[in-house]
């Protein structure tokens, strides 16, 4: 009988002159107060638990953001490595086109 409150096409009307015919009305009264109580346990129940996991969304994003810090100081750190690497590359190039250079002067000079 309560499963007709689910219904889409749920009639009041229908609902207490079926319900009339098969138990009295505080029969019906307290069948519906337990309904009402098992709903809103069910609901506070999915309340919590969406509260629950909206919490635990917050301290995951807390967790990645420590994370994301804690990797600053060391990319930080690998970027001037790298920095410092391409300084010496680009040196080692200039040596060695100025060494080029003067090799293309000997050459030419001796032609």
């Amino acid at each position: 009988c309560m499963e007709a409150l689910a219904s889409p096409n749920f009639d009041l009307q229908e609902f207490l002159a079926a319900a009339r015919n098969r138990a009295p009305l505080v029969a019906v009264r307290d069948a519906l107060q337990r309904t009402l109580a098992e709903l809103n346990e069910e609901l506070v129940a999915r309340i919590q638990r969406d509260f629950n996991a909206f919490v635990a969304l917050g301290s995951s994003l807390n967790e990645a953001d420590n994370l994301s810090s804690g990797c600053i100081a060391p990319l930080t750190e690998f970027k001037s490595f790298l920095l410092d690497v391409q300084h010496e590359v680009t040196c080692d190039i200039a040596r060695l086109e100025h060494s080029l250079e003067q090799r293309r002067e000997l050459a030419s000079r001796r032609r």
